[in-house]
């Protein structure tokens, strides 16, 4: 016979995962781990992993300075001696697919809906190609426009916001360009001049991401908007 472990965490998670309206399998699926997993640690037969009680502490959004006591209480017996923070509703409605609003000078997590979800980010995508470019470019460097990329990206059915073939502008006019205009040629004219080649130029940009610790974000181009980005 299995030994029960960890009642009061297995308790604390089965009620969480109901408040949130998730199955065992849903749960899961948002923290990237097998179902199985979720029903044992809710029937007290195992004890979730540090890895495990990581992802649980980021879904839950339990503060920073509160993920060691969270921890402990996940590997143990022990519930933290801290009030652990309830799923919150909205004093209004909206449409949005995941909310996350944090109190920047406490740390504590005012609502938390979705927010581990993995979500589109379309031309949001293109603040990140601005950073590289900055980081790697030359703002003075003349770059001409080529036919080919206007071309791809009107047969792909991106927004383009008319740059003429064979018209010279710098990278600091393409970057006010691409944050203003949001044209998904200057996106990818940008790319292959900064990286010289675009699979090139998003390495930089999935590289930079894991740096800002942004782990379950990663790029596919500089920036069309169509095309699936996820965070």
């Amino acid at each position: 016979m299995n030994q029960r472990l960890s009642i009061a965490f297995s308790a604390w998670l089965k009620e969480q995962r109901k408040k949130y309206r998730l199955t065992q399998t849903e749960l899961a699926r948002r923290i990237h781990c097998a179902s199985i997993t979720i029903r044992k640690i809710e029937a007290g037969e195992r004890r979730p992993s540090a890895q495990l009680t990581e992802l649980l502490a980021d879904y839950f959004a339990i503060p920073m300075q509160e993920r060691y006591a969270f921890l402990h209480f996940a590997r143990t017996d022990e519930p933290p001696h801290y009030s652990l923070p309830e799923p919150r509703s909205l004093p209004f409605s909206v449409d949005a697919a995941a909310i996350y609003l944090m109190e920047a000078n406490t740390g504590s997590v005012l609502v938390n809906q979705n927010a581990q979800e993995p979500l589109p980010i379309a031309s949001t995508t293109k603040i990140m190609t601005t950073l590289i470019a900055l980081e790697h470019g030359d703002l003075e460097q003349c770059i001409t426009i080529p036919q080919e990329t206007t071309d791809r990206v009107q047969r792909c059915g991106g927004y383009t916001i008319g740059l003429r073939a064979g018209d010279q502008l710098s990278l600091k006019e393409l970057l006010y360009a691409l944050m203003l205009a949001s044209g998904d040629e200057v996106a990818l004219i940008i790319g292959e001049a900064v990286g010289g080649t675009l699979p090139a130029f998003v390495r930089l940009m999935n590289q930079y991401a894991q740096r800002l610790g942004l782990k379950k974000t990663h790029y596919l181009t500089p920036g069309l908007s169509f095309i699936p980005h996820w965070q």
